[in-house]
């Protein structure tokens, strides 16, 4: 299975995911973006159901890396061409949460494509000011957990089961912070850290959530957590 990651991920993580039988499949950046979170997964793609969305020109330079993903999980394709840019909000275009059949995020900027294959499969559409929604965001299948008190409050309208947890306890160099959900990736039913959970301030909280959800959780380091824009797995 292949383990989608910043091809920045430190060491001891990618060590730990091929122990683990994953395969690790760095992205290269997209020059659009700003360089720290230019292969950020949780920036470049977004899976809803059985499609995977990806900027047009992006994939013009990751066709590699995308036909990899597409082989092995038999999701289809859709490419987006909205503006993207290096700066908030032009960044976020696809940076949002799909959970209990909504799509979270700042909806006024979710690329068109994704706009229209919500609308013809009846997703709704739940706005937030939280811009990287997806980065802010660990989700457990119809739960999330998250440190945004609008995305809490969002996703327990929509009756979607929600931790709320202190905010920092994330690296993301040169950032002062990173966000729980970049650091994270979940595989069937297992959530995977980039670093040590046990270094949260509600680490032990987040675990208990996770397990109550039918999770486990494994910290993929010693190191402190490391916002790497999400593990994606396929």
């Amino acid at each position: 299975m292949l383990a989608v990651i910043d091809h920045r991920l430190p060491l001891p993580c990618r060590k730990r995911l091929l122990e683990l039988g994953f395969t690790p499949l760095p992205l290269p950046p997209f020059s659009r973006l700003s360089a720290p979170v230019a292969s950020h997964p949780d920036m470049l793609f977004l899976r809803v159901r059985d499609t995977l969305f990806c900027h047009h020109d992006y994939y013009t330079i990751d066709m590699s890396e995308v036909d990899q993903i597409l082989h092995v999980s038999g999701l289809s394709l859709c490419l987006t061409e909205d503006h993207v840019g290096v700066t908030y909000p032009e960044d976020i275009v696809l940076n949002f949460v799909f959970t209990g059949n909504c799509l979270l995020g700042k909806t006024e900027f979710l690329a068109k494509k994704v706009k229209e294959y919500a609308e013809t499969h009846r997703i709704s559409l739940l706005s937030v000011n939280q811009g990287y929604a997806k980065c802010s965001t660990v989700v457990l299948g119809g739960a999330i957990i998250t440190a945004d008190t609008e995305i809490e409050a969002a996703a327990k309208g929509a009756g979607v089961d929600t931790l709320l947890v202190e905010s920092g306890g994330v690296t993301l160099p040169p950032y002062p912070y990173g966000f729980l959900g970049g650091a994270s990736g979940v595989c069937d039913t297992t959530v995977y850290f980039c670093g040590n959970l046990k270094g949260h301030a509600d680490g032990k909280a987040i675990e208990a959530f996770c397990q109550r959800h039918g999770y486990a959780v494994v910290s993929l380091s010693d190191e402190p957590l490391f916002d790497g824009g999400c593990i994606l797995f396929f």
